[in-house]
């Protein structure tokens, strides 16, 4: 038994090497294929190609500045709106004066205008104080019938025709019924029914009266109608029948 124990002993330990030898060789096996799948995951990637080389006498165009987000958004935010209390100031527009134009010049065809000749007022001419004029007829205060016949006299004047002119100390006789004499005695007396011109130079004039008391004035006046000043002048008061 001892003997048979000791023959047993090498065959078991080659056994066992087998064993050992078919264990290692799988052990093998699995260990190498993880490498084999490290080595593929840690592989370094290329590197990219370099870029090229710009050409000799041409600039690299810059690139464009990328504005930052925060400056970008400063620049976009809408401008504060105002506040209820406050108005905002209203815009001055300067108004531009216009030049003014130039007279346009006269073209050789066109008419000349009539030259416009100023008014000239006639200014009262006073007379000594030897200067005066009566009623002849009718007599102050009488009793007449219509028509009535006026006449008038003068002193130290003397008594011409209007279309003669204006002449220092001459004139014409005009008789004014009912109405006063003229405030202004710079102006020409007027011509209606109690406004008689006598400018032929006569010194006699029938006039048609109504029924009543009438006042009659007689004023001389120079050729253009103006009277005297001061005034030369008579009054008579009148029945009429």
């Amino acid at each position: 038994m001892i003997k048979s124990e000791k023959s047993a002993q090498p065959l078991l330990a080659v056994f066992i090497c087998l064993i050992f030898l078919s264990s290692c060789g799988d052990s093998s096996k699995e260990t190498k294929t993880p490498k084999s799948e490290d080595r593929q995951k840690t592989e370094i990637p290329a590197a990219a190609p370099p870029p090229p080389e710009p050409e000799a006498g041409v600039k690299p165009e810059p690139e464009p500045a990328v504005q930052p987000e925060s400056e970008a958004k400063e620049e976009i935010e809408p401008a504060p709106e105002p506040e209820a209390d406050v108005k905002p100031e209203p815009e001055v527009v300067a108004k531009s004066v216009p030049e003014p134009e130039p007279a346009p010049e006269p073209k050789s065809s066109d008419k000349p205008e009539p030259e416009v000749k100023p008014v000239v007022k006639a200014v009262p001419v006073k007379l000594p104080g030897t200067a005066a004029v009566t009623i002849t007829n009718p007599a102050n205060g009488s009793m007449v019938a219509s028509p009535v016949l006026v006449c008038m006299g003068v002193q130290g004047i003397e008594v011409e025709p209007a279309k003669k002119g204006v002449n220092q100390g001459k004139g014409h006789h005009h008789i004014l019924v009912d109405t006063a004499i003229p405030e202004d005695l710079s102006k020409p007396i007027g011509k209606d029914a109690t406004h008689i011109h006598m400018g032929d130079g006569s010194t006699c004039k029938a006039l048609t009266l109504s029924a009543g008391t009438h006042v009659v004035r007689t004023l001389f006046a120079k050729g253009n109608h103006v009277p005297y000043d001061p005034p030369l002048t008579a009054t008579v008061v009148v029945n009429v029948k």
